[in-house]
């Protein structure tokens, strides 16, 4: 099975006309269908075909059937006029997380691409902001969709539902544990959030991850990078000190905050207008379907979002 690979504009036109649903457009996308825009991407150059309205569940099942784009992005805003995007009622807070730009990742995939590994480290690292998410802002109407190279989450409680691009910010930020004021671990220890993604990134580096910093940080924290993690879990502030020194520790942990926000697409998730790939829709890129995820512990790409044109390939293109 040939995975990964560009699909043809046959395969397109075969996904579309034999292989897609409208069962498996998500509700949170069909209730109120003639409030978003719509955009299409006709040849892989990017979504120029912008400011479409569709009216009905109907219309949307009738213009994929038919032109079979490349990919189909619907926006993350309600608008009383899609077609201008103009009179903005409600929008979604959106999330995306995409393994082949994940400053760390566990596997050794080249710049751009993806594989099984970095796609499951995407997924619990999407997992992580989900939980942040309920558990610390009490946010609950919360959907996570596998994207094709990773995954996007998109919440829709009425709480912020009209909120601003600072503040989209400020929850972007509480939530990727990027922000770590300086020096506050002495004085007071690190959020629990932060020691978490630090815990994250650990397990994950390498000596390349950590290039960009002195050499005797670098090969310190490589060497005492279990020692770290424990430590930091534990706030154990003498044993951090002991292994890193204090100095080192301050460029360690800052590198780490700087990382932790790079995590994440943060233009997604401040831009109001921003358009995402349309749940159900073929991710051409990689031949992968773009798949609303029920049950996220049990979810596996591989299985669960691949097409069927794909398995049909067999070896060869």
């Amino acid at each position: 099975m040939a995975l990964f690979s560009e699909s043809t504009r046959g395969e397109q036109r075969r996904y579309y006309r034999s292989e897609w649903s409208l069962d498996e457009v998500p509700d949170f996308i069909l209730d109120g269908i003639e409030y978003r825009e719509f955009a299409f991407d006709h040849d892989g150059n990017g979504p120029s075909d912008r400011y479409n309205l569709i009216g009905s569940p109907e219309g949307l099942e009738n213009y994929l059937r038919t032109r079979a784009p490349f990919s189909a992005y619907c926006s993350v805003a309600f608008y009383d006029r899609p077609e201008g995007r103009e009179g903005i009622f409600r929008t979604e807070l959106a999330f995306d997380i995409d393994a082949k730009d994940l400053a760390v990742r566990s596997c050794d995939c080249p710049p751009g691409e993806v594989c099984p590994v970095c796609l499951e480290d995407s997924k619990r690292l999407a997992l992580s902001y989900m939980g942040c998410l309920n558990q610390d802002l009490a946010l609950r109407d919360i959907h996570l969709i596998y994207s094709g190279r990773g995954y996007h989450i998109r919440v829709f409680d009425e709480s912020i539902s009209m909120i601003s691009s600072s503040e989209r910010r400020k929850i972007l930020d509480y939530v990727s544990g990027g922000i770590v004021p300086k020096n506050l671990f002495i004085e007071h220890g690190y959020s629990a959030i932060f020691r978490e993604r630090a815990r994250w990134m650990l397990e994950r580096m390498n000596e390349d991850t950590l290039a960009s910093l002195p050499d005797t940080v670098s090969r310190r924290a490589m060497k005492n990078r279990e020692a770290i993690i424990a430590a930091l879990l534990e706030e154990d502030r003498v044993t951090l000190n002991k292994v890193m020194g204090e100095k080192r520790l301050g460029a360690l942990l800052g590198y780490l905050a700087t990382l932790a926000a790079s995590l994440t697409d943060a233009k997604v998730t401040m831009d109001e207008k921003r358009i995402i790939r349309l749940p159900s829709s073929l991710h051409s890129k990689v031949s992968m379907k773009c798949t609303l995820v029920e049950d996220p512990e049990g979810f596996d790409p591989l299985r669960d979002a691949v097409p069927p044109f794909v398995r049909s390939r067999g070896g060869t293109r």
